[in-house]
């Protein structure tokens, strides 16, 4: 079986750290905007939760940012949890194994603790599968 997972989006939430089993981890959301907009014509996007580790993890925290425009692939898993109300649910994570750093149009080059990134940057991460035990994180925010 094969499972991956390849786009291209803007970091919409902060990292938080984990540090489950000795293997610690990122988790963060990523929003990817749709080819088309709505009937008010606005851009609509979607918004997936993501996981990093390893090199991986180390150049997120190092050169990324909320805002900032990657690319990412890696390895789509569904993960099952009891909600607060005790609703069984489920939710996809991207466990994320190859990052590219893009160009940010969005800010200037001399804004303040901006990336200095004018090409893409390429990192994979070779360690083993990352697996994770979803039960700490939070779906609700």
């Amino acid at each position: 079986m094969y499972s991956r997972f390849i786009c291209m989006g803007r970091i919409a939430s902060e990292f938080k750290t984990f540090n489950e089993d000795k293997n610690p981890f990122i988790n963060f959301s990523i929003a990817v905007e749709r080819d088309y907009k709505d009937k008010n014509g606005n851009k609509t996007a979607d918004f997936f939760r993501c996981n990093a580790s390893g090199k991986v993890q180390e150049i997120f925290q190092k050169y990324v940012k909320k805002g900032d425009l990657v690319h990412i692939e890696g390895r789509l898993q569904i993960s099952k949890y009891i909600n607060k109300e005790g609703v069984p649910m489920e939710t996809p994570i991207i466990n994320v194994n190859s990052v590219a750093l893009l160009p940010n149009h969005r800010n200037s080059a001399s804004e303040e603790g901006s990336n200095d990134i004018t090409e893409a940057e390429v990192v994979e991460n070779n360690d083993e599968a990352f697996d994770f035990n979803p039960d700490s994180l939070d779906y609700e925010n």
